[in-house]
């Protein structure tokens, strides 16, 4: 099976779905498979620049030695999108309605990660990271290998130099 029936699969199990992709770290998808497109959002476009949040984030936990970044979820008004790394340079996302089932989204990307990733695929365990767009980005960071939780507030499209600072 491919990457198309395999993210195919995936939308197939999660209520909500608009669609899945392996995408390349540096914005280039791979491979997407749209089970319906969701109204007046151009899902292509959204997931390169999500491309780019899911990078810094990951980007982040390594500077703030937290481990690496195993998941990140962006939830919106009208779309929430839980992602996963697959290898250092590809990660897989998955695209819902905000009413769709995101723990299930979650499962899904977790179980088909290895089978995506192939034989190179080193599954992080170290920590997860979860994001929430609103006039900011807050991302939250909790490692399993450490007993803290730290936020820390950025403005995504200015980099990492432009921290608002930590709490």
């Amino acid at each position: 099976m491919g990457f198309k029936e395999d993210l195919q699969q995936i939308c197939g199990k999660v209520d909500g779905s608009f669609a899945a992709s392996v995408m390349g770290f540096d914005g280039i998808p791979i491979e997407t498979h749209e089970a319906r497109p969701p109204d007046g959002i151009e899902l292509q476009s959204l997931l390169v620049e999500y491309s780019g949040i899911v990078s810094q984030v990951r980007q982040a936990a390594e500077t703030l030695q937290m481990g690496k970044a195993s998941e990140v979820s962006i939830r919106t008004e009208r779309l929430v999108a839980v992602a996963r790394p697959l290898t250092p340079d590809y990660f897989v996302v998955l695209a819902l309605a905000p009413e769709g089932n995101v723990g299930r989204a979650r499962y899904e990307l977790r179980v088909a990660g290895p089978k995506l990733a192939g034989a190179a695929l080193t599954p992080a365990r170290h920590g997860h990271v979860a994001v929430a767009v609103h006039d900011h980005v807050n991302v939250h960071i909790t490692s399993t290998s450490m007993s803290t939780s730290t936020e820390v507030a950025f403005n995504p499209l200015a980099g990492l130099d432009d921290w608002a600072g930590l709490r």
